[in-house]
């Protein structure tokens, strides 16, 4: 099975290492665009989940 930790350890060091490489004016390549594609949506991702937990919580609330 896919470990999500280092999944998530990688993809951070990888978007870290191109937005260095951005920050100094580097061109990009398109597997290095994709990383930070892929950043973006595990952040969205992220914050879609603890916004659907948030709701559920006060629904769960709601009704006790």
């Amino acid at each position: 099975m896919f470990d999500n930790d280092i999944f998530e350890k990688w993809l951070d060091t990888q978007s870290q290492e191109i937005v260095e490489k951005m920050g100094k004016g580097e061109q990009l390549r398109t597997e290095q665009m994709m990383v930070l594609v892929l950043k973006a949506q595990s952040n969205h991702f992220y914050h879609l989940d603890q916004d659907l937990r948030g709701e559920m919580k006060m629904l769960r609330e709601d009704y006790e």
